[in-house]
């Protein structure tokens, strides 16, 4: 409830200062509800789960001047909005005691939005004879519909084997602007409403796993897997191949030497205007124009335990991304009549660290 003491100070400051009536503030609100059955059995649990959260930030003006012959009066307004909503029915059923699975529906959407709002009135001798009104709105959403099935199964107690499937439906509306402008005098009227968007995208997005976690040795733990992932849209499809691989080794009682690799795909982009993470960001696919991010990492390293109360470790690694997304240099996600693939530069990243 920040705006509710925050709008009526900022009014009563700015009208003792002659500024006209200021208020701002911002607010939030989240609901969560989950409700989990077990069935009689005890073999199978079934269990819904909903959240829907939105948060605002918001600027009011009113300004008024008279004379004894004029009157104009003016309010502005601006608006920034963004929220959350998940919905998921989960399924978890027992086979036996090695054998479990876990299969879910989920639907989730983003919103993002930003409103500019003015309006100017001018009288004489209490007459209207000018009126000017311009509304400015920009938009981005993105939905998802996804089903996943996870299984794991643990044949022998130190082999435990993990495999599953997940298929994603995607909606993009990554830009949606508005402009609407009305002026009228005491000879003219001009009108302009209009609505700017690449319009929307669909995506569709599939995947099969399987990874083992082996222990052939009590001093030698492996985890080896393997991802099969395709993304389709507008006609083009993506297929990606992602091996990952980790081992663990006991040196000594209490030094272990750990070591990884992986390869990963990701066919969702993050636009960023600047370092923080802002709501402005925008979340794009790929498509026909845009490929898919690929990352490889590469991980090495030793932990020692002290007395099973504290650990020491050390670690380096090496990861390399290619097609990586940026706004080209002065681009930006608003007041632009061109679309977001024009705005966009790719190019290739290392980091490297210990």
């Amino acid at each position: 409830y920040f705006d509710v003491f925050t709008t009526p100070i900022m009014e009563l400051v700015s009208l003792s200062m002659g500024a006209g009536a200021m208020g701002a503030g911002a607010y939030f609100y989240d609901v969560n509800a989950k409700l989990t059955h077990t069935f009689p059995n005890m073999r199978d649990k079934l269990s819904a789960s909903f959240y829907m959260g939105n948060d605002a930030v918001y600027m009011n003006m009113r300004y008024n001047e008279r004379t004894d012959i004029e009157k104009m009066r003016m309010k502005m307004n601006l608006r920034m909005a963004w929220g959350n909503i998940v919905g998921a029915l989960n399924w978890e059923h027992c086979y036996n005691s090695r054998f479990f699975s876990n299969t879910q529906v989920s639907f989730t959407q983003y919103k993002y939005g930003i409103t500019e709002a003015m309006t100017q009135v001018l009288k004489q001798n209490g007459v209207t004879t000018a009126t000017f009104e311009q509304q400015m709105s920009y938009n981005s959403s993105l939905r998802d519909v996804t089903f996943q099935t996870h299984y794991e199964w643990t044949p022998l107690p130190n082999n435990s084997l993990r495999f599953g499937a997940e298929y994603a439906y995607h909606q993009f509306r990554p830009e949606v602007g508005n402009i609407f402008l009305f002026e009228q005098g005491a000879d003219n009227e001009t009108r302009l409403d209009t609505t700017l968007s690449d319009g929307t995208l669909h995506g569709h997005e599939a995947a099969v796993y399987v990874e083992d976690q082996w222990s052939p040795w009590r001093w030698l733990k492996l985890n080896i897997g393997v991802r099969g992932s395709l993304y389709g849209i507008n006609g083009k499809v993506y297929p990606s191949i992602e091996p990952r691989v980790g081992l663990r080794a006991l040196l000594y009682k209490d030094l272990a030497f750990k070591a990884s690799y992986s390869y990963t795909t990701q066919y969702v982009h993050l636009l960023s205007n600047s370092d923080v993470s802002l709501p402005t960001d925008l979340w794009v696919p790929v498509t026909d124009k845009i490929a898919p991010m690929h990352s490889m990492i590469v991980a090495a390293g030793l932990s020692y335990n002290i007395c099973n109360q504290v650990e020491a470790s050390v670690e380096g690694y090496y990861k390399r991304s290619v097609n990586l997304l940026e706004y080209k240099d002065g681009a930006s996600f608003f007041g632009s009549s061109t679309t977001w693939q024009d705005k966009v530069v790719m190019g290739d990243g290392w980091s490297y660290g210990v």
